[in-house]
């Protein structure tokens, strides 16, 4: 049905450029502008052949799919987002999962065998803490000492290639 009420065709006009063949140098399939710039398509000067659809109802069609396009668009934008999205590891070594509880981001380790619940920190008090360790450790003026006492730190390996 979708069909049918999104193609011009079904009016009875006959319409062209629709669609095209060049995007610039490369040959592929492109719609051109649809619902909202028909004025772009080439349509006939009179009906020639019967409609399956009346002009005003296949117009009307078109507003209702360009709102609800829109609609769709906004419910998109609202979709939550974890932006430390498996970048988080508990200290039992699993992956911490988002989740909205309150109006608020959480992240918890799920892993109920090496500890008795879930484990969970809410994403407003991670942030600063992160952003303020790169800020320090790694953008920071004091970053090359830094750097300097984690390799004395960690464990010297001496890989022979030779052998």
């Amino acid at each position: 049905m979708r069909g049918i009420l999104s193609n011009p065709k079904y009016t009875g006009f006959m319409v062209w450029n629709r669609s095209t063949n060049r995007t610039g140098m490369t040959v592929t399939r492109k719609r051109n502008p649809r619902p909202g710039s028909p004025d772009q398509w080439v349509w006939s000067s009179e009906a020639t052949h019967p409609p399956l659809v009346p002009l005003a109802a296949w117009q009307a069609a078109q507003a209702r799919l360009t709102e609800r396009a829109a609609e769709h668009a906004a419910a998109v934008e609202q979709r939550r987002t974890y932006r430390l999205r498996s970048r988080l590891y508990h200290t039992c070594g699993h992956r911490m999962s988002g989740d909205h509880t309150n109006g608020r981001t959480y992240y918890r380790c799920r892993n109920t065998s090496a500890h008795p619940h879930a484990v969970c920190v809410r994403e407003d008090a991670l942030l600063p803490a992160i952003t303020a360790a790169l800020a320090e450790r790694v953008f920071g003026p004091h970053r090359r000492a830094f750097l300097d006492q984690q390799r004395q730190a960690a464990p010297v390996q001496q890989a022979d290639s030779t052998r």
